[in-house]
């Protein structure tokens, strides 16, 4: 069985839900240190004019250190009416805005306190609408050791994998030979971002999947599967950690 851990970001791009789709379990990795200079708070869309970031106001003053699951939004910005403004000006003439403008507009409707469910929640609501069943836990919910290979093999050994799977720019960050040493496997995974229809001229990559939900509806998903490309190992089961 195969393992992903992914940094639960606002509206992730293509790379990440691609990853999940390669997956056996995934994990969000809500007890890493949260970053300013992260996408954990922001997402990229396309709008007529060009790239459009949407960023989550978050408290980090005087929070040096805080993990991803404790990052508060910051309750005195009106953040999430720019954002489905952004959202409905940009994506109703996409062809299938009406398809998921409601559970947005439920989501952006709904009053958040924690980065963290606002994200898993999107994060969730997104990967049904592409069709992904993969189980997604939380790495706060394991004990681990702090350095950054320890910490792959107690993941994988409570989720009962045998294989890690990294983005190959990040394949350098584990101990690929220490692993193997315990009879695990680290896989690199090479994501090529599909070309699709867009709006507002040719084709840019690096958007948030909502623009390739809004452009390709339901083909999406097909989409999104051939993304990634890493050779199934072993027998699907249930893990023991979600």
């Amino acid at each position: 069985m195969t393992l992903a851990v992914l940094l639960p970001g606002y509206l992730p791009s293509i790379p990440f839900f691609a990853m999940l789709a390669a997956a056996d379990v995934a994990l969000l990795a809500d007890d890493l240190q949260y970053s300013t200079r992260s996408n954990l708070n922001r997402a990229r869309i396309k709008t007529a004019t060009g790239a459009q970031w949407l960023t989550v106001p978050v408290l980090s003053k005087g929070r040096l250190g805080q993990s991803i699951a404790a990052v508060r939004i910051d309750p005195y910005h009106e953040w999430r009416k720019r954002h489905w403004r952004s959202l409905m000006v940009n994506y109703a003439p996409a062809p299938y805005w009406g398809r998921y403008e409601g559970a947005l507009e439920e989501v952006y409707g709904r009053s958040w306190d924690s980065l963290l469910d606002l994200n898993r929640t999107l994060i969730e609501m997104l990967a049904l609408e592409l069709g992904l069943k993969v189980p997604m836990g939380l790495t706060s919910r394991f004990s681990t050791h702090p350095a950054r290979t320890d910490k792959v093999v107690d993941l994988l050994r409570a989720c009962g994998c045998d294989t890690y799977l990294v983005l190959r720019a990040d394949y350098h960050l584990v101990d690929s030979e220490r692993i193997a040493g315990m009879g695990l496997t680290v896989r690199p995974v090479d994501v090529a971002e599909p070309i699709y229809h867009q709006l507002f001229g040719p084709f840019v990559p690096g958007f948030s999947v909502l623009d390739l939900l809004m452009n390709e509806g339901p083909s999406a998903a097909a989409l999104i599967q051939q993304s990634a490309k890493v050779a199934p190992e072993g027998r699907a089961r249930q893990s023991p950690c979600i």
